[in-house]
Order: structure tokens, then sequence, then C-alpha cells
């Protein structure tokens, strides 16, 4: 399929997923209250954590699939991929007894609750464990069409299940009971579902021929031996993610109240706007440079590569800069909480930065997957793990939430130039200096003059939402034209969308 379907079905979904998401949340605040919001939160990071188990199977699924698709053969991963999904319903079944164990040591030595009772906090967190084991599986079907370029497929999966699993909450919660038990209830059905239209959907794409999909295989373990160096440089590299990305809730959740926990997650909510961008372009393009490594196509690796990050970053800092400037206004309009808008907008500045970076850092990341060079995610996770993890200790314990936000932004611009020079001294030799200065540097700098000018000449305050939305709209275009302006590299394509390319003379 082309690249541009996938890419919009990409946008449309993430932007979709967003905008529901942002919908919901002023309702959960009004029927659970902000503890239990907090509770919410605590599962999504809970979630995330668990994705450890995955152990490198999902992104190997989907480079094994490419790789199988650039050869026209894609029904020869069969096997492998029902030899994966046996592993993760495995996991998933382990995944709930260990919930099952440890929800009460959870409820009683970890949060800090004001209102919750303690049976009501042990049920709430076993079914968490429910939710999270009944959804684990379909990642490893999602891999599948990620790897097989169906992107249109998955995400309009995903959009459905958002609506069913968002909106239906809100009625759930309004018209039956306002409980956060019917509320993880509903989750886990839910979870059921997705992960039920994902596995039909792979099985699909993968056997064609109408076969059931696990009809005639068995287990292999040498398919699954095939794979393992990627495999297990994924493992280490996911559990370096995870880490970086979760240690700072996760200590939070741990020193701090419930309830200032949920604010801290409003915030994150706010920053996690930015993947409404960077997923759908990082899902699309991972496969392409695997399938351009496999072709021996340096030149158009390249090309991908430096336009692609150029366009992101032309995305990512703007609206990095809007967030950061017009929060408390925005938070205030979403929420209808003022107060809760003036604590969150000091950790929303510090979100957006960091998440806008670590989004441009999804290109050298895809250019190592493509590679098979899982060693330098390795490096970079290990170093900035030993950095982080007094930082945000000492951070947090001297400045509480701030200190949370800070220490994440600080791990993020790290990573930016460690990351780029693991990567650049053995892949892409050359292009690195390049890629940093001109493809990154340039749509930062001009996203921070711009910011800093709007700072100077504006001042918007948390009931000026009218103000607030005209100086940030003003200021993101002014941002990305002012970056299009200074990069030539688009010209051609320009000219091709305005029919000037080309074009004969007197025409």
């Amino acid at each position: 399929m082309r690249p541009g379907p996938n890419l919009i079905s990409g946008l449309l979904n993430s932007v979709w997923t967003a905008l529901v998401t942002f919908a919901v949340v002023p309702f959960y605040i009004k029927h659970l209250g902000m503890e239990a919001y907090g509770l919410i939160g605590f599962f999504v990071t809970l979630q995330s954590i668990f994705l450890l188990l995955d152990m490198g199977l999902s992104p190997t699924v989907s480079r094994e699939v490419a790789r199988a698709g650039s050869n026209q053969d894609v029904g020869s991963v069969a096997s492998f991929l029902h030899s994966v999904a046996l592993v993760y319903w495995g996991l998933a079944a382990a995944i709930l007894v260990a919930f099952l164990l440890f929800a009460p040591l959870l409820a009683e030595h970890w949060l800090n609750p004001q209102e919750f009772e303690p049976d009501a906090l042990r049920q709430a967190i076993f079914l968490m464990g429910l939710v999270i084991a009944c959804r684990f599986p379909h990642s490893i079907y999602r891999g599948a069409l990620i790897g097989a370029e169906r992107l249109v497929l998955m995400n309009g999966i995903n959009m459905l299940m958002v609506v069913v699993s968002s909106f239906g909450a809100v009625l759930v919660l309004n018209y039956i009971h306002a409980s956060i038990v019917v509320f993880f209830l509903w989750q886990a059905l839910c979870g059921v579902v997705l992960t039920f239209l994902m596995y039909r959907a792979a099985w699909n794409v993968i056997r064609p021929d109408g076969k059931p999909g696990r009809s005639g295989l068995k287990f292999e373990k040498e398919s699954l031996r095939k794979v393992w160096r990627f495999t297990a440089g994924m493992t280490v590299v996911s559990v370096g993610s995870v880490i970086l990305l979760q240690l700072d809730k996760v200590i939070i959740s741990a020193m701090l109240e419930l309830e200032d926990y949920g604010t801290y997650m409003v915030a994150i909510l706010a920053g996690s706007i930015f993947s409404a961008f960077f997923m759908p372009v990082f899902n699309m393009i991972c496969p392409r440079m695997t399938a351009l490594v496999e072709s021996g196509d340096t030149t158009a690796l390249i090309a991908l590569y430096r336009k692609g990050t150029r366009a992101l970053a032309m995305v990512m800092f703007p609206l990095a800069m809007v967030l950061g400037l017009y929060s408390e206004p925005f938070v205030a309009l979403w929420t209808g909480d003022a107060d809760l808008a003036r604590k969150c907008a000091p950790l929303i500045l510090f979100i957006s930065i960091g998440f806008s970076i670590n989004g441009v850092m999804h290109f050298p990341y895809a250019l190592q997957l493509a590679h098979g060079r899982t060693r330098i995610a390795l490096y970079n996770s290990v170093t900035l793990m030993i950095i982080m993890v007094p930082l945000m200790l000492l951070l947090v314990d001297r400045y509480g939430l701030v200190g949370g936000a800070a220490a994440g932004m600080i791990i993020q611009v790290i990573y930016l130039f460690l990351g780029c020079w693991l990567t650049h001294r053995s892949l892409l030799r050359g292009t690195g200096i390049r890629w940093l200065a001109a493809d990154v540097g340039i749509p930062l700098t001009i996203a921070l003059a711009v910011g800093i000018f709007m700072q100077k000449v504006t001042s918007v305050g948390a009931a000026d939402a009218r103000a607030a939305l005209l100086s940030s709209v003003i200021a993101g275009l002014v941002a990305v034209l002012l970056t299009l302006m200074a990069s030539p590299v688009f010209f051609p394509d320009i000219k091709k969308a305005t029919g000037l390319y080309n074009k004969p003379v007197g025409k």
C-alpha cells in the first residue's frame, strides 16, 4: 500500500483517540473524583510497565512480516506468528495471576489514598490486572498488521474501540453505577473485543486463503530461535524505554498522594497529544526503512530519514511551544477547573518539551530497528537510566510534581545528543551533524524564538480562553511557516502540490 493512506489513517486514529480521551476526562473526574482518576492514571502506568513482558516480540513480528512482505511472501510467517501468539496468551494468564497475588501489597504499601477503603482499593487493583490481561495479546496481532503495512485496517479497529471503551464508560458510569469497579469491568470487556478484532484482522492478512488463523499450525521453537538475537535486544531496549518513560510516574505514585498523582496524569495526558503525530509516522516509516535497508537503497533511506525528521519537527516543536505558553487557559477550558489548570501549567511546559524531543528521536530509533542494531538503543537506555534514577528521586523529593516533570525533560535533552552520536557513528555515517543541526536544530530554534517573542508581547490568563486560542493559532502558524521557508528540501514537493513543478514557460 502507498504510504499516504497509511499515514493519513494513522494521523486520524491518533487525533481521534486524543480527542475522545480529552473529551471523557472531565466526565471521569466528575463521576469518580480526582483520587479515582489518579487510580486510572496508575492503571495506565501499570499497563505500560507490563509491556516489558512483550520481550521484544511485537516489534520482531513487525520486522519479520515487513521482510516477508518485501519478498511478496507474507504467508511464510504464519507459523512464526502462531508460535509468538501462544507465548503471548501464556503471558496474559501470568499477568492475571500476578495481580491476584500482589494486589493487596500494592494497595497497602505503595499507593497513598485518602478516600478509598482498603478492600475497595484491592478490588480495583485486581481489576486493573484483568483489563491488562484482556488487552495484552492484541499487541502481537497489531504488530503483524504494522509489518504488513495494513495500518488503515488496524487504525479503523482502534478508532472504533476507543469510542466504545471511552464513551461507553461514561454511559455506564452515568446510567448504571458511578464506581471505579464498574469502570474497570467495562474496560475488561472492551479489551476482549479489541483483542478478538485484531486477531481476526491479522490472520486475514497473513492467511488470505480463507483458512482459520491457527489451522494446521503448530508451535515451532525453531521459528523463535531464528530471531532470538533481535528479540533479546528489543527486550532490553523495551525495558529501558519503559523505565525511562514511566519512572517519573512510578516514583510520584509512591512519594506523593494519589490526588497529586491524578493531577500529574492530567498533565501527562495533555502532553500525550504529541503521540498523535509521531506514533503514526513511526508506524509508517519503520517498515519502510526496513524495506529500503533490505533493498540496499541508501539514497532513498537518507532522503526519507532527513525529510521525515524535518517534517515531524516542523509540527512537534511549534506544538510544544504553544502548549508551554497557553497550557493554563487550555486546561481550564478543557476541565472547567481553574485550580487544576494552575497546578498543571508548569508541568505541561516541561512535559511538552520532553515529548517533542522524544518524538523526533523516533527517526533514529526506526533507523536502528531497520538495520537490526538494537545494541545502540541498549546503550542509550542504560546510560539514561543511570542518570535518571538519582535525578528523578532528587527533584521529586525537593520540588514535587514540578521536579518530576523537569527531570523527564532533562533526560530527553540528553537523549537527543547522546542518541544522535551513538546512531550516526555507525549508521548513515556523515549524516548525524547535518541531521541534528538542520533537521532538528532549525525547527527547534524557530519555535523557541517565536515562543519567546509571544511571551513578551502577550499575557494570557486562565480566564482568557478565546484570547489563548487565537494567540496559540497565530504562534503555531508563524513557527510552521518560518520553518517551511527555512527548509528548501520541501520546495519541490510544494511545487508539485501547487502544479508549478516543471511547468512550461508561458502556460
